[in-house]
Formats: C-alpha cells, structure tokens, sequence
C-alpha cells in the first residue's frame, strides 16, 4: 500500500495595513518646524508641491470673501462707532411722511429691471421731509431728506447736484434716496454736519421680493408691507428700506467680492513666488550647504513654508475685518525671515 503524499495547506495570514501615521505627522511638522520645510520642499514631488501652494491662497482668500459677500447694502444706515452718529433717523421717520403724505411714487417694473415715477412731483423731488424743531423759544423746520427721481438722461447731472446742494439750494447736509430708471444710490448724512455714508444699487433682484405673477409693486406698497395684525409703523417701514437696499445692492456686492478676491489671490501667489527667488538667490553664497540644489527646489520651500501663514490668517481673518487682505502677506513674510535666519543663512567658518 502505497503512502500518499498529504499537502497541508498553510494559513496566510494577512497583515492589516496601517494608518501612516508616521507619514502624516512627517507633513505636519511643517507647520512648525523651518528643517522639515526645507526638507520637505527638497525631496516632495512638484505637483504636490503646487496643489500645497493652491491649497494655502485658498484659505487665505477665505476670510476676505465670506466678510465681502456678507455685507449688506443696508449697513450704511447701521451706527457709526468711529464717527459717533447715527445715520438712520431721518431715514427712520422721513420714510414714514412719505408713505403717509407723498402724492408721488416710484413704481418697479420686474421684468424691465426699471423704474418710473407716478403722481404729482416737482423737477426732481418725489418728496422732501422737514423735520420740526423745537427748542422752547422757537419752532423751526429742518430738511432731513430728499426722496428723487431721475431720468436716465439727467440721472448723472441730478447725482452730481445733489451731491453738491439740497433742495433749498443750501450746501448739501441731508440725506438723500435717487431713484433713476435702473439705478439706485443714498446718501445718509449726519444731522447737521457733512459727515455721510452712501450706497448704489440697481434693481435686477426685485423679483426675489414679490409674489409669483407679480411685475409692478410701488415703492409705497412695498414699505408698506406687514403681517397680518400688524400695523404699519415708523420700524416696519424702516425695515422694509432696509429690505430693499439690500436688494439693491446683490449685483455690487458680488462683483466687489469677485474684485476683492482676485486682488487677494494675485498679491498671494506673486508674495508665495517671489519668497522662491529670495530663497533661491539667499543660497547662493559659497560657503552655504543649500548652493546644490537647483532652483526649482526652492518653489516647494516657499510653497510649504505658506501652509502655517494661511491657516493663521484664516483664524485672524474673521476676528480682524479689515485686515483680511494683509494678514497672509505679513504672517508669510515674518515666517520667510523666520526660515531664512534659521535654515537658509550660510556656514559660518
């Protein structure tokens, strides 16, 4: 009897792949440590380099566009904490004459995107409200603001006078709303004083504010408007300005952000490249350990030397409005001074 060979099969056991976390906490170290970036920089692909450089401008960038595409056209009537006034008052309860008292009206067209004016006016002036003042010796009347209406032929020449002079042909110190046939601006001035903040607008969005099948609503009807129960009142006019100022303004404040993000955008990288030539020329010298390596080398330094720079000035960003568009150029420029004294300078003998 013959013996058979028996095969025995034997387990394999597969070995579970593990997180590189050793790989990831190597990448991480750059954002603290200026040899790992140099290192880094040295030995890491170009396109990897690049989507880094990308991926830094992108969270620059987004502090400055979130703030900009925020803003609301109606935030020009908001107090103003650094010249201590408060545009809204004659804003506030001029409105409310006006839709209690004016025998004019601008009405919206929805499908032109223009405005008309209806009713009885004189020259440009829909209506003006004086305000009474009484100061217990004397009673006094005060213009506090101009509701207007301009052709698109004389909307240039009625801006410029206004700007320049009130109705009463006195130097201009009142607000004022210009209604043209597809433009809007105000100016809302302090009370007595020439101190005053603006906005421009059109009206291509009007139909986000009105019902389905709706093509006209009057300037009146639209401040107006409540809800059911309420009463219209001086803030629920008010409101309903607001309301539509911020209407107005969709269209600025979208090209403004596009502006104001494609300015960031090119200051960013052309800071990023031109940190690659200093790099580049600061290792020149003869007695330096980094004169080997070409100049390509250093494009990945500077573009991993911006990932710290861009998240700080994405956290800075949204506590320092207003300073959006430099943070990354000055934290950027601080760590390149950083890295240059550290990794980049030469040997001394």
């Amino acid at each position: 009897m013959s013996k058979s060979n028996v095969v025995k099969k034997a387990n394999v056991v597969k070995q579970k792949k593990k997180f590189p976390w050793g790989k990831i906490f190597y990448y991480l170290k750059t954002l603290i440590s200026n040899e790992r970036v140099v290192d880094v920089g040295f030995h890491t692909k170009w396109y990897w380099s690049i989507l880094v450089m990308i991926i830094s401008i992108g969270l620059s960038i987004i502090p400055l566009a979130v703030n900009t595409a925020s803003q609301r056209g109606s935030n020009y009537l908001q107090y103003s904490t650094q010249s201590n006034v408060y545009w809204d008052e004659p804003f506030r309860y001029g409105l409310q004459k006006f839709v209690e008292e004016g025998t004019a009206d601008i009405t919206f067209n929805t499908e032109t995107n223009k405005a008309s004016i209806t009713g009885t006016f004189e020259g440009n002036t829909v209506y003006a409200y004086r305000r009474t003042i009484n100061d217990g010796s004397a009673t006094t009347s005060k213009l506090t603001l101009e509701i207007c209406y301009a052709s698109e032929d004389s909307y240039a020449a009625t801006l410029e006078n206004l700007r320049s002079y009130d109705i009463d042909g006195n130097a201009r110190s009142s607000s004022f709303i210009l209604f043209g046939e597809t433009t809007f601006v105000s100016y809302a001035y302090s009370t007595g004083t020439t101190t005053s903040s603006s906005i421009s607008g059109n009206y291509k969005n009007m139909r986000q504010l009105v019902g389905e099948g709706t093509t006209t609503i009057s300037l009146k009807s639209f401040l107006s408007q409540v809800d059911t129960g309420s009463s219209v009142t001086s803030d629920s006019i008010f409101n309903n300005y607001k309301t539509l100022v911020d209407n107005f303004y969709i269209d600025n404040c979208n090209y403004l952000t596009g502006v104001y993000i494609g300015i960031i955008i090119a200051v960013n990288v052309a800071v990023v490249l031109i940190m690659w030539l200093v790099f580049f020329i600061m290792t020149r010298g003869k007695n330096n350990p980094l004169k080997p390596w070409k100049f390509y080398h250093f494009f990945g330094v500077a573009s991993w030397a911006s990932i710290t720079p861009a998240l700080l000035s994405l956290i800075l960003g949204f506590m320092m409005a207003g300073y959006e568009i430099i943070l990354f150029v000055l934290i950027y420029g601080f760590r390149a001074m950083w890295l240059s004294m550290r990794q980049l300078r030469p040997v001394v003998q």
